[in-house]
């Protein structure tokens, strides 16, 4: 997943830098960083958006099963 896939991700389900700030997924100024292209998606940050948005971000790390 590129940083691009990212964002085009959390435009269509409406989630801004500030909810991922908000949410603990990451600080307000990595994600904007990441956002604009500048950082590597990591996969600890991919992990955080699964547990943070289990319903939304599963294509993120698809082999991820939230659990019951």
């Amino acid at each position: 997943m590129s940083n691009a896939q990212l964002f085009q991700f959390l435009k269509d389900n409406g989630i801004t830098p500030q909810d991922l700030a908000n949410d603990g997924v990451c600080s307000l100024s990595y994600a904007r960083y990441v956002m604009r292209g500048y950082g590597k998606l990591r996969d600890g940050l991919k992990y955080r958006l699964l547990v943070a948005y289990p319903e939304t971000a599963q294509f993120l790390l698809p082999w991820w099963k939230p659990e019951d």
